[in-house]
């Protein structure tokens, strides 16, 4: 006898009896039915004909020798794959005892033989068409189960394509622009009100951190809603830039607000928070929560670029401006150096080694603006260097009227000086290119023949604090708006501390 298959659809039926012709005589009696019967002679054969193949009906002699048929369905019983299995007892005695056992051992059915044909055939055939209908739902239940689980991966993979795509239009978006404020609003853009209903952006971690807030304009409650983000944001932030996932609402299986920290280059620029409304239906899962991640890191990388653009911004404002002032200071050096060396062919003597004295400092302060023109790492980082020493800033206004002299620049301009010994503390060269600006502001914006007033004195500004004061006075209009000066008094002021053995300025450059 073949086993049953799924092709030709036949079920196994089983038939367990010690005697051969009985045996003969039931496959002849089934074969009528159409199924595959299966024939063994001992309880043991039948058991192992079990654990090979399913039957839908098994037909047990009750008197075997070594294993009756009690001793077998009791067996068959124990085994949790067969404890369903219909078992019909056949036995020659009436014996309602036996009947009773074989009942109480799960027997559908107790038959005397001879058997009728006919009625074995009945009994035989319900059992296989309920088997053979047990099946056919089992091999649905499956289908739908395969079904279910193709369709659930089918939503799942478009939902990963949904979500990709999501992000990539995300990151594009956010890389349109290096500002950062425009940055910071296409962020909030994406995230409200397709992912959250409010959303706020934190970038810096001290009070001076800069926040922006979205929430949805037909949000119901945007103030409470704020607060809770808000809430979330000071909780991942105290938690050292850790991910927060914030249970508004005490749900397990979901939660209403979310604070991801925002790491770029190993640092935290700041927190991005968002939140759904009490009474909305939409709440965030284990992928809602991982988007809002992917979001934040994306809006990371965004707002550290837009940082990264500034700052190279602030280097190079800081490097033009410091080579057009260097471009600048260049040229006075330079006409005093001409002017002398002028004089030096006209005349001999003291001017001449006036003269000399003036190239030879005026050199100094070349090669020191050459120095700094040439070492652009500190100009682009603002690192500029200071030589700082005892500089008395009366002194440094004789030799600026020295030199303007010897160039020929005072135009007819009555210039009076009333400086006394006030020392700084201060880089000599920086304080003669402040004291030549200044002087030379005040005579090229004064008529000629106008009267200057240069005064230098050291100067209070608070009961713990002292300086110095530099200022000249003209009778003219005051340089234009653009002029480093801006005004027809001009001054050098910078406050400083007591040094013991006088006044020490602690900078000095124009006010």
């Amino acid at each position: 006898m073949s086993p049953s298959s799924a092709s030709t659809g036949r079920v196994n039926i089983l038939v367990v009896d010690d005697v051969p012709s009985k045996l003969m005589s039931m496959d002849a009696l089934l074969s009528e039915l159409g199924e595959n019967v299966v024939c063994v002679q001992s309880g043991a054969d039948a058991l192992r004909q079990l654990l090979e193949r399913e039957f839908a009906v098994i037909l047990l002699d009750v008197n075997m020798p070594d294993m009756d048929g009690f001793e077998t369905a009791g067996l068959i019983r124990q085994h949790p794959r067969f404890r369903r299995v219909p078992i019909i007892f056949m036995t020659a005695a009436s014996d309602d005892t036996h009947a009773l056992r074989g009942y109480s051992l799960g027997a559908v059915d107790y038959v005397l033989t001879p058997v009728v044909p006919d009625v074995l055939r009945t009994k035989v055939r319900v059992f296989v068409e309920l088997f053979r209908m047990a099946d056919e739902l089992k091999r649905q239940a499956e289908e739908r189960v395969t079904l279910a689980r193709e369709q659930a991966g089918r939503a799942a993979a478009e939902e990963a394509a949904r979500r990709s795509a999501l992000l990539a239009d995300a990151g594009k978006e956010m890389a349109r622009s290096l500002n950062l404020e425009a940055t910071a609003k296409t962020v909030l853009d994406l995230l409200v009100p397709d992912l959250s209903d409010a959303a706020i952006l934190r970038l810096g971690r001290d009070g001076s951190a800069v926040v922006y807030a979205r929430h949805r304009p037909d949000s119901d409650s945007p103030g409470e809603l704020g607060t809770e983000v808000a809430s979330a944001m000071d909780a991942v932030a105290g938690t050292l830039g850790r991910q927060l996932v914030v249970d508004l609402d005490g749900a397990r299986e979901s939660v209403r607000a979310i604070a991801c920290p925002l790491f770029a280059r190993g640092e935290l620029l700041g927190v991005l928070a968002v939140a759904r409304e009490p009474a909305s239906a939409s709440r965030y899962d284990g992928p809602g929560v991982a988007l809002i991640e992917e979001m934040a890191g994306r809006a990371a990388v965004a707002v550290d670029n837009c940082l990264l653009y500034r700052e190279i911004e602030e280097r190079d404002i800081r490097k033009e401006q410091f080579v057009a002032m260097l471009a600048h200071e260049l040229r006075n050096p330079l006409g005093a150096i001409s002017s002398a060396v002028g004089v030096m062919e006209m005349v001999g003597g003291d001017p001449g080694d006036r003269a000399r004295e003036i190239i030879k400092r005026q050199l100094q302060n070349l090669s020191q603006l050459v120095e700094d023109l040439v070492d652009t790492t500190r100009i682009t980082t603002g690192k500029i260097s200071l030589a700082r020493s005892a500089v008395d800033l009366a002194e440094g206004v004789t030799r600026c009227l020295r030199t303007i002299e010897i160039a020929g620049r005072t135009s007819g301009h009555q210039i009076t000086v009333d400086a006394e010994a006030t020392w700084v503390h201060a880089d000599s060269a920086r304080v003669d290119q402040i004291l030549a600006n200044l002087v030379g502001n005040a005579i090229k914006y004064t008529p000629s023949g106008g009267r200057i007033a240069i005064r230098v004195r050291p100067s209070g500004f608070a009961p713990s604090r002292t300086g110095a004061c530099a200022r000249s006075r003209t009778t003219g209009g005051g340089c234009p708006p653009r002029c480093s000066t801006g005004r027809s008094s001009s001054s050098i002021r910078r406050s400083a501390r007591p040094t013991g053995a006088g006044e020490a300025l602690e900078s000095a450059s124009p006010w």
